[in-house]
């Protein structure tokens, strides 16, 4: 064969399930870009608006911990998602959106900790929890691509 063999990266509609090294991969690089992308929302709200030193929802472990957690939690349910339905992205971006929507809750009947917050503050929150799930989204529905690529194994360089 003259031109690269080409080979599929998991194709979810013939029910080939990805593995779980794949999974493993991809939610811990969720993890990672969620963690840096709160990380820098959070410096950036430090640097302009005015947070009180002991608000402990914006604390660095805080932050880190609570994303770290949603992004695991997310990545189990994308692999449930793969298990149980037969549209696994369109399952998972559903349930996304339901759970953003739920954590805004919080900002409508908000516990003790966030009743004599700023609306500023919330809004950094809100950002924060958008964020994760974009991120998820984003990168978690990549595990069941089913793009065709090169082999770049494929050493034959004889012409046609």
């Amino acid at each position: 064969m003259g031109m690269a063999q080409l080979v599929s990266t998991g194709n979810i509609n013939s029910r080939t399930q990805p593995d779980i090294h794949r999974f493993a991969k991809y939610g811990l690089l969720a993890v990672l870009i969620s963690i840096i992308v709160n990380a820098i929302i959070r410096v950036i709200a430090y640097q302009f608006i005015a947070i009180p030193a002991d608000f402990w929802p914006l604390g660095w472990g805080a932050v880190i911990t609570s994303t770290a957690v949603t992004t695991i939690g997310a990545t189990v349910v994308y692999w449930a998602s793969t298990r149980f339905s037969q549209r696994p992205n369109r399952t998972f971006v559903i349930i996304s959106v339901l759970v953003l929507l739920l954590s805004f809750v919080s900002f409508i009947m908000p516990p003790p900790v966030l009743e004599e917050a700023a609306t500023s503050v919330h809004l950094v929150l809100a950002g924060m929890h958008m964020s994760v799930a974009v991120i998820c989204v984003s990168v978690l529905t990549r595990i069941t691509d089913t793009t065709v690529v090169p082999d770049i194994h494929d050493t034959d360089t004889s012409s046609e």
